[in-house]
């Protein structure tokens, strides 16, 4: 429907992507939790050079402790897959 993906589009409710594909990122408990398609790596940025990033084998649900990036203003979820492609969230503003 077009004017759903218009709605959607201008809340925000969309991310960016080379190939991987995010089905669910829950902000909780001083942690993101990530399920994707199968990645290598998810990294939580935040403001300047925060980061906390996790590596694994095909993960499909990754827990990432904000760690260093809990005080940031903003938050974005980037994903890596094997073949280098990414996916990346637009900035959260938790709280």
């Amino acid at each position: 429907d077009p004017d759903a993906l218009v709605d959607a589009l201008k809340a925000g409710h969309h991310y960016s992507t080379q190939g991987p594909a995010f089905h669910n990122v829950v902000w909780e408990d001083g942690q993101v939790i990530v399920e994707s398609s199968a990645v290598a790596t998810v990294i939580v940025q935040g403001k300047g050079s925060a980061a906390v990033a996790v590596h694994g084998d095909s993960m499909t649900r990754t827990a990432v402790p904000l760690g260093r990036c809990a005080g940031s203003p903003f938050l974005r979820v980037t994903l890596i897959d094997r073949a280098g492609k990414r996916a990346w969230t637009n900035p959260v503003f938790p709280g």
